[in-house]
């Protein structure tokens, strides 16, 4: 892999070549390309889920299999810059993409928590699918033998056969990709399926495998980045092979992850709210597949402990709050880099209890702090599969 100066020239000369501004993220590392979407470049328009362990079954391999072509063509110059939107459902907790599966247009979530992409197949119980699309497989090839299996934490579950399809995203077609197709899923549908990118970098062991959808998507665009471009009650929208600089406010701030789990995990230190300050070290990640602010206990209890009327529910499975209450803003510290969560964003749907709803800031899960989409509608966040880094700024 090239180092640091070697990436920096890189992007200089590929931004000076394109008539870009290349600006650092902060004083002493490398920089992103912040580059505008090309000219003939199109915004394709028309879950609560966190991230999953995988089981393959095939003659007790657990390999899946993949083909990306670009990789096996050395005239191959990658030059996509793809802006993908992102809709939101009612809550704008969860938010879809618009990504053509064998020829047929889907609305899959994308989720950097997990490294796998399947969508719900016609063999699911109608009364889970209501309003979502089903996978007809127009252009599939189904490889004989081979099942999955994905458990997600929280309950959440995805059965069926896996096979090969072409996948159209954003202009761009991958031949051949691995589409797992489920027959049952243990919940009821909000979106058509699912795309992991985790980093798939991992290590030997059960929640360690790789992506090859997301290898072969980093090598078929300009730069192997992506960014979340996720607002409230605004536009929405994901980059791919570029940053664009006039979606956040101030420089970006690198935070370098351990990749080992396949997953984009870093650690963070504590949170600030309003004059308690929890100072701990803890292992998070950035999770656009999870609806949910989750963070260690101290801190979950410092914050409902000043939102007078939230309390505990068992019916919903965690805190609620007064629908009315004034929230209080939430500040979380990861390095230097300060991240502010408006209180606003902390107050969720409506629950059963007249006047209340969920609260989206909930406890931690198995010691893994999880920032979903309630974090990312208050930051850019930027993903550099090419050196393992995410990067925050606010949104503009």
């Amino acid at each position: 892999m090239l180092g640091w100066i070697g990436l920096e020239t890189i992007f200089l000369a590929l931004a000076a070549a394109r008539g870009a501004t290349a600006t650092y993220i902060n004083d002493t590392d490398r920089f992103f390309p912040e580059l505008e979407p090309p000219p003939n470049s199109t915004i394709v328009g028309d879950g609560r889920m966190t991230h999953g362990l995988a089981h393959f079954r095939h003659g007790g391999s657990r390999e899946q299999p993949h083909f990306c072509p670009h990789t096996r063509r050395p005239d191959f110059a990658p030059s996509a810059a793809i802006e993908l939107r992102a809709y939101p459902n009612k809550d704008e907790l969860v938010y879809v993409v618009p990504i053509s599966v064998g020829g047929q247009l889907l609305h899959l979530q994308l989720d950097t928590g997990s490294a796998d992409l399947y969508v719900l197949g016609p063999d699911v119980p109608r009364q889970k699918t209501i309003g979502r699309s089903t996978f007809k497989g127009r252009d599939f090839e189904r490889i004989d033998g081979v099942r999955f299996e994905l458990n997600y934490v929280g309950g959440d579950s995805a059965i069926g056969f896996v096979g090969r399809s072409p996948i159209g995203f954003g202009g761009l077609t991958l031949e051949k990709q691995t589409v797992n197709v489920a027959t049952d899923v243990r919940y009821s549908a909000i979106m058509d399926g699912l795309v992991g990118l985790g980093t798939g970098k991992g290590i030997a062991g059960a929640n360690a495998r790789p992506n090859p959808f997301l290898e072969c998507l980093m090598t078929s665009i300009r730069h192997p980045v992506f960014a979340a471009s996720l607002r409230p009650a605004a536009p929405s929208s994901y980059q791919f092979g570029y940053v664009d600089a006039n979606k956040y406010r101030g420089p970006l701030k690198p935070i370098r992850v351990d990749p080992t789990n396949g997953q984009w995990q870093f650690s963070s230190s504590g949170a600030r709210v309003g004059k308690v300050l929890i100072r701990r070290l803890m292992p998070s990640l950035i999770d656009t597949g999870s609806s949910l602010l989750r963070m260690q206990q101290a801190v979950v209890r410092a914050y409902y402990s000043q939102v007078p009327g939230s309390k505990m529910s068992r019916s919903d499975e965690g805190y609620i709050v007064p629908c009315d209450s004034d929230l209080p803003d939430l500040d979380i510290f990861i390095e230097d880099y300060t991240a502010v969560i408006p209180g606003d964003l902390i107050r969720g749907p409506p629950v059963r209890l007249e006047g209340h709803c969920l609260g989206t800031l909930q406890d931690e899960v198995d010691g893994i702090q999880s920032f979903g989409v309630v974090f990312l509608k208050s930051q850019y966040t930027v993903f550099d599969r090419g050196n393992f880094v995410v990067a925050f700024a606010p949104h503009a």
